[in-house]
């Protein structure tokens, strides 16, 4: 298969989960209205550009096709430019400064490294920003958005195993570890977090009155609340759920 049919695979995936967050934010949009709609985009495409520049690296260095798969990939947010944006007057972040999705291919892989550690630092709060809403809504819903977002990603990370050339089971593993560190833990306190809300009743009338980000801050403190055992077992149950969805992605072919 080569690089265009791989790469015209993913975007299905990509439609996949746009069609899902289309729903999840007018969910969530009902108790918590103030949310400003195109966030929910725009984190989501950090998230997976940040997975997916992780994943590059996993075979050593990353080439010209997979930064072009990372860059084209997403349709609100590019997480190398907004980065760039915001830091434009930092001196102390020169090494972004000086590469786009043009050239970081060509940086010396040391410099790769560096500059895809940086870029998963700044996309972190977004990630949290996207477990979050998909937890709230499948609190309220019961539709398990995380599971269809979760295939989706899982579809888009072994599309992008391939573009290369030389699809390697570390490239998936690194890729599905990134997707359970920085997304799993978030998501499942904060469904745990808004399901004993809603079981108050009132406690939730209060809470989804509030305004988002305040509601994120108490589910955050939840969270952080939560004993090694605890999350220990929460990511268990996440992990199987994207073993599952990894299993059905390739039987899908």
């Amino acid at each position: 298969m080569n690089e265009q049919k791989i790469f015209e695979k993913a975007l299905k995936h990509y439609e996949a989960a746009e069609k899902n967050l289309t729903e999840l934010v007018d969910t969530v949009s009902e108790f918590l209205p103030d949310y400003p709609a195109l966030r929910a985009f725009q984190s989501f495409d950090f998230l997976l550009q940040g997975m997916l520049l992780r994943q590059s690296l996993a075979d050593g260095s990353m080439d010209r096709n997979e930064v072009a798969f990372i860059k084209g990939i997403v349709n609100t947010g590019d997480l190398l430019f907004d980065v760039k944006e915001r830091l434009k007057a930092s001196v102390a972040d020169d090494l972004l400064a000086q590469y786009t999705w043009e050239n970081v291919y060509l940086a010396p892989v040391e410099l790769q490294t560096m500059i895809v550690n940086a870029l998963n630092e700044y996309a972190a709060p977004a990630v949290e920003e996207t477990a979050f809403l998909c937890a709230v809504a499948d609190a309220v819903t019961k539709k398990n958005y995380y599971k269809y977002i979760t295939k989706a990603v899982c579809g888009i990370l072994t599309c992008f195993a391939k573009i290369d050339g030389k699809s390697t089971a570390e490239e998936i593993d690194e890729g599905c570890l990134s997707y359970v560190e920085g997304f799993a833990r978030c998501y499942l306190g904060v469904k745990n977090f808004t399901e004993n809300l809603i079981k108050e009743g009132e406690a939730w009338a209060k809470a989804a009155k509030r305004d988002w980000k305040a509601l994120q801050k108490q589910a955050k403190k939840a969270i952080d609340s939560l004993s090694p055992a605890e999350v220990g077992s929460l990511l268990a149950l996440l992990e199987g759920d994207l073993s599952q969805s990894m299993i059905e992605i390739v039987t899908e072919g």
